[in-house]
């Protein structure tokens, strides 16, 4: 069942009315695709939130009235209710993203298409310039570095770690001296 304004609004608070609105159709055609990533996880939010809070209320409702499904009468209506109703803008929301970030296909064009043309002889290609790897491209292609004898151990950092910036290294040794700290307090 698609819920309306009028059932949107009996059943939710102004915040959650204005992410119900923004997914309609007047208004869901106005928003970035970074916009509707940030609805459609608040939208995930409260979906999740209603469907376990539905979840709960049945099992204390089941423990309570002896019924085993939990449901006595409009107990919880409203929590399913507004799990539905989320679940609704959050399809909607999607289905757009969907739709903007999909590639448009090429439109077919009205002229006919013409008989290739023969090509002429390829020249001869001449060697263009190459570039050298990067460093990081050169450790990739080598594979990791292993130090195979302890002179090459004890003779400095590896190759990967001269390749890393200076935060990395120095990240990288601040978590290590953490770590050793924490082993140290035990």
């Amino acid at each position: 069942m698609a819920y309306n304004r009028r059932q949107a609004r009996a059943i939710c608070n102004d915040t959650e009315y204005e992410l119900f609105t923004a997914s309609l159709a007047d208004a869901i055609t106005l928003h970035t695709p970074a916009q509707l990533r940030s609805k459609i996880k608040r939208a995930r939010t409260l979906r999740d939130k209603n469907t376990d809070l539905f979840r709960r209320q049945s099992l204390a409702s089941q423990e309570s009235t002896g019924s085993k499904r939990g449901r006595s009468g409009s107990a919880n209506q409203r929590t399913e209710q507004k799990a539905r109703l989320f679940d609704e803008v959050l399809k909607r929301f999607e289905a757009r993203l969907d739709k903007i970030t999909a590639e448009p296909a090429p439109a077919p064009s009205k002229a006919p298409k013409k008989a290739a043309a023969p090509k002429p002889a390829a020249k001869p290609k001449t060697p263009a310039k190459t570039k050298a790897p990067s460093p990081r491209a050169a450790l990739a292609a080598k594979g990791p570095a292993k130090a195979t004898t302890k002179k090459a151990a004890a003779a400095g950092p590896s190759a990967q770690v001269k390749a890393r910036t200076k935060v990395q290294v120095a990240h990288k040794r601040a978590s290590t001296a953490r770590s050793q700290a924490k082993r140290d307090k035990r």
